[in-house]
């Protein structure tokens, strides 16, 4: 993926995290479920870290993931590039030079 997509994807995750966040606040903190109070890591009043509560659940947290139908859409894309590839390999695809171009520099001692 181009980096310029993934910083466009980051943001918007970002934006998207402030939003839920913010509108979160307005709940009591008891109510909350995107980020519960202690969930995520704070400081003391000296600066300290004390670590959220997030950081019990991530041991297992990627494992096991199953596939999901962005597979599928992949394999639609092989099956629509060897189609594609069949065609221009046959006859009826085929241009005169298209041999001799793919073919330029290789065997150049040959007679």
């Amino acid at each position: 993926m181009h980096p310029k997509y993934i910083d466009m994807i980051v943001m918007a995750t970002v934006c998207l995290h402030n939003l839920i966040k913010s509108e979160e606040n307005l709940v009591e903190a008891k109510d909350r479920i995107y980020c519960p109070p202690h969930f995520a890591d704070s400081e003391d009043s000296e600066g300290n870290i004390i670590p959220g509560e997030w950081r019990r659940y991530t041991e297992n947290a990627l494992r096991d993931i199953p596939p999901t139908s962005k597979h599928h859409a992949t394999t639609i894309a092989y099956k629509q590039r060897d189609k594609v590839a069949d065609y221009f390999l046959t006859p009826p695809g085929e241009v005169p030079w298209q041999y001799d171009y793919v073919r330029r520099g290789q065997h150049r001692d040959d007679p």
